[in-house]
């Protein structure tokens, strides 16, 4: 209370101090004669401005200023400060005025653009509704001329039928009935005449109708691509480009998209033919799974036929005749004659296989001990082949990822793969030949394994640095959302998880998953999914287990590998557009992955442009050159996706 009561004195006397001054100019109103005056002045300067009420006029504000001056004066223990004050805004005001003089020539560019734009657009617009009239005006003739004709061809049926009454009274007089029939046949040949010409013309309508339908697509397709080019330039506004720069590059990019479609027709059709040999590698695939086992848990040893074996398992899978034992098969590959396709493929010759000698796969000979050998390679010497099947490698490798990811928990591990490697072998073995004896032949396994198995390319990829853990990370999380789709459709149907759902629903769901797959895509998902699991019902439980050994999730994690090289091919068509150079421009970068995934959000373009150039994005300006082969190999090392990510 009684610092509230000082404070509210000590106001009091500090308006009394300012207020004091003015005690003695009190006006008849009690309202000092300095405001009165103050007020006065404005209210006449006002007068004398065109738009008192317009807050960017000039003149209003140098009214003001004068007020203000006139004010300072009169306060001369405060004129320090409130001279102090006006000099830091009337500084402040100055440098935003500066601001505002150095955008006005981007605002009347930006203008300027913006017009053009307009302009062409409306002016394609136009054209289109024109010619969509001159479309309609055309269709409305031709159903003039084809209702005349089906008059005409109703008059002479009923002509016809005229002819063939009279025909028919006049019988009796047998002189006139050869004539009668020369007539008829005559009406006959000329309906038919007419019949075809009518036809003739229909066709001859129907394709010029066709040919402008064409080429309205093609200015809505032209429409389309002013809009896509209108979004790149707004990205590149910024620099200033000569007009008749600007139309000869316009006229050489419409003669590269030519190029494009024309080289996206062949692709597609390379892609066509790629996607039917997986489809039928799947089906093969899933064949050999059935036969490997006949319920007693004896089956072939198929990495010893493998190697005895020249060419793949279709050239001579059926020359085996494969048996159910492991030794008969063994036995016979190693004596048997197999008919092997020769280097061109255009004949085939007999060759007898020797069975191999221990000595040739029973060690790896060390690396060395240099500094540029990965720690668990490190070793002199050499290190015993354990001989691991793809499916140890494959659970090694499992378990490895499964480490790294308890490893990388904690940010204070910052470490890559081959890094962590050597951590994990140590931490289990501790010897340092123990470490190298297992580097070595997870290392070589995960190589040889390569072509079978998508996890150990991926693995080794990433351990060579060949990619980055963020494709891995990326493809756990595609499974992961895969996954609790399935969940959320069990717990909607069946109001419980039990772990399974119509094999109907699940292929409805991978469409809804995957919208940018083609049919033989998702056709060899479900046939996969039939090999894990034959029947109407899957248990996605099992499935998604981590010791499943899915069929499904094998060819899931290859098509998800193809799609990255899918990516990495469309970009660079959309880059290049026909042209034969090596080096582009960040600029150019830009925009053709603009054009190739419009739908991608900005921030994921400026990660693909930072990562492909491996610079800061404040450092990559718009005529930034790079070796396209080189932005390439470093966007291809991350993860990469089609428009929007998922989840």
């Amino acid at each position: 209370m009684i610092r509230s009561q000082s404070r509210s004195s000590a106001e009091a006397h500090l308006a009394a101090g300012i207020i004091s001054p003015f005690a003695n100019v009190i006006g008849a109103k009690g309202q000092p004669r300095l405001l009165a005056a103050l007020q006065a002045k404005i209210k006449h300067e006002m007068t004398v401005l065109n738009n008192p009420s317009d807050p960017s006029d000039p003149r209003k504000l140098q009214i003001y200023r004068e007020v203000f001056e006139r004010f300072i004066s009169e306060f001369k223990t405060y004129e320090s400060i409130l001279s102090e004050i006006k000099t830091v805004y009337d500084m402040s005001i100055h440098a935003q005025n500066l601001k505002i003089l150095e955008l006005e020539p981007f605002k009347a560019k930006t203008a300027t653009l913006r017009y053009e734009f307009a302009q062409e657009v409306d002016k394609l617009r136009q054209e289109a509704i024109m010619r969509l009239e001159e479309l309609e005006e055309k269709n409305r003739v031709l159903q003039t001329s084809n209702e005349a004709y089906q008059s005409e061809i109703s008059n002479l049926k009923g002509h016809l039928k005229a002819l063939a009454e009279e025909l028919r009274l006049k019988d009796a007089a047998g002189s006139e009935e050869e004539v009668m029939r020369s007539q008829i046949h005559y009406l006959q040949q000329q309906i038919e005449l007419n019949e075809v010409a009518y036809t003739e013309e229909l066709s001859k309508r129907d394709a010029e109708i066709t040919s402008l339908q064409f080429q309205v697509q093609k200015k809505t397709d032209e429409c389309k691509k002013a809009t896509t080019e209108n979004v790149s330039l707004k990205w590149s506004l910024g620099q200033k480009v000569p007009r008749s720069s600007l139309n000869e590059k316009v006229s050489e990019n419409e003669a590269l998209q030519k190029q494009i479609k024309t080289m996206e027709t062949e692709i597609s059709n390379l892609k066509a033919e790629l996607e039917k040999a997986n489809y039928n590698l799947g089906l093969k695939v899933a064949q050999i799974k059935k036969m490997q086992g006949d319920g007693k848990g004896n089956f072939p040893d198929w990495e010893y036929v493998r190697y005895n074996c020249p060419g793949q398992i279709q050239d001579w899978v059926s020359a085996c005749r494969v048996q159910t034992t492991t030794k008969p098969l063994s036995s016979y590959c190693a004596t048997q004659v197999f008919q092997v396709p020769s280097a061109n493929n255009s004949s085939r010759r007999q060759q007898v296989i020797a069975p191999p000698t221990v000595e040739d796969e029973k060690y790896f000979i060390g690396m060395g001990l240099g500094s540029d050998i990965p720690k668990y390679l490190r070793y002199k010497g050499k290190v015993p082949n354990r001989m691991l099947s793809r499916k140890d490698i494959t659970s090694l490798v499992n378990d490895i990822w499964t480490a790294k990811t308890v490893f990388d928990a904690n940010p204070k591990n910052l470490k890559n793969l081959s890094e962590f490697l050597y951590l994990f072998l140590k931490k289990r073995f501790g010897s340092q030949d123990i470490v190298a004896e297992w580097g070595y032949n997870i290392y070589k396994a995960s190589i040889k394994y390569s072509s079978q198995s998508a996890d150990c390319q991926l693995f080794s990829n990433v351990l060579e640095g060949h990619a980055d853990e963020e494709v891995f990370h990326q493809l756990q999380e595609t499974i992961e959302l895969l996954k609790n789709m399935f969940y959320k459709c069990d717990m909607a149907l069946n109001s419980t998880s039990c772990g399974t759902l119509p094999k109907g629903e699940c292929h409805k769901l991978m469409r809804q998953f995957w919208p940018e797959k083609t049919e033989n895509q998702l056709l060899a998902l479900k046939n996969a999914m039939d090999a894990d699991q034959p029947g109407e019902v899957l248990s996605y439980s099992w499935l998604f287990s981590s010791d499943s050994d899915s069929v499904f999730l094998d060819l899931l994690k290859e098509q998800e590998n193809e799609l990255r090289e899918s990516y990495i091919r469309g970009i660079q068509a959309a880059i290049t557009a026909g042209s034969r150079d090596t080096k582009f421009s960040s600029q150019d970068v830009m925009r053709g992955l603009v054009l190739y995934d419009s739908e991608k959000p900005r921030e994921d373009l400026d990660k693909y442009l930072v990562r492909g150039f491996a610079l800061e994005l404040e450092a990559i300006k718009p005529k930034t050159m790079i070796e396209l082969s080189l932005f390439l190999s470093n966007l291809k090392r991350g993860a990469l996706w089609h428009g929007k990510r998922k989840g």
